[in-house]
């Protein structure tokens, strides 16, 4: 694994953790979807953007498995 990209990965996570923390809309709804293997993590702030990641993680978890079936 490189070292650069997994910094450079977590730099990128933390800046925009930073960024919503600061935010000065407080209506703003935000989410964030972690696959490890076919286990989706979902954080959320509300019910439609959970509902949404939920989605997203199926379809994700779909279209690898298809990758991985038809290589």
């Amino acid at each position: 694994m490189n070292a650069e990209r997994l910094v450079m990965g977590f730099a990128i996570l933390i800046l925009g953790l930073v960024l919503i923390s600061l935010s000065s809309l407080p209506a703003a709804s935000y989410g964030a979807l972690v696959l490890i293997g076919p286990f989706p993590i979902l954080v959320s702030s509300d019910y439609g953007t959970a509902a949404f990641l939920v989605l997203l993680a199926f379809a994700l978890i779909v279209i690898v498995q298809l990758f991985r079936w038809l290589r």
